[in-house]
């Protein structure tokens, strides 16, 4: 679990949702981008994977748990733990995890003018591909699926 206490700050830019992947409360900035990245840089190299970084913004006062359905596990992993993180930025699919809880700053604890709590981490994909998410939080009854584009192009279908 990321809880508030392992948060970062920084400014965002005006419309930085307009570039990101957006789940009910979770966002994931810039990640559209990810979808024309080079193929090379989703390709093995010496048995490993180089992670991508994408930040996750938390809307204040929410927990919300990210999954990768066991579909994907094949080729995605996330690697928003700290203690997975390597120097050399380069990982096998097991040393990432298959879910994360983000658990958000309470609003009055929120920096003001801050879109919610940040956390640093990305996702370790083994080769291009379009991936589906799960994102879930308490208030859903049922998880909601988001596709995303890792140096695959636009998914069929899908933004």
């Amino acid at each position: 679990m990321r809880t508030y206490e392992s948060s970062v700050y920084g400014d965002l830019g005006d419309g930085w949702r307009t570039q990101s992947v957006v789940v009910g409360p979770l966002a994931f900035v810039a990640l559209r981008a990810a979808a024309t990245q080079p193929v090379v840089d989703f390709r093995r190299r010496g048995g490993r994977y180089p992670g991508l970084k994408a930040l996750a913004v938390v809307k204040a006062g929410t927990t919300v748990t990210l999954t990768v359905p066991p579909a994907e596990r094949r080729h995605l992993a996330l690697l928003y733990d700290p203690a997975d993180w390597k120097e050399n930025n380069q990982y096998r699919l097991g040393d990432g995890d298959t879910a994360v809880t983000f658990q958000s700053c309470p609003p009055e604890q929120t920096p003001l003018g801050a879109d919610g709590t940040q956390f640093n981490g990305g996702f370790l994909v083994a080769g291009a591909c379009c991936a589906t998410l799960e994102v879930s939080t308490p208030q859903w009854r049922t998880p909601r699926r988001v596709t995303v584009s890792f140096g695959a192009g636009r998914c069929q279908g899908r933004p």
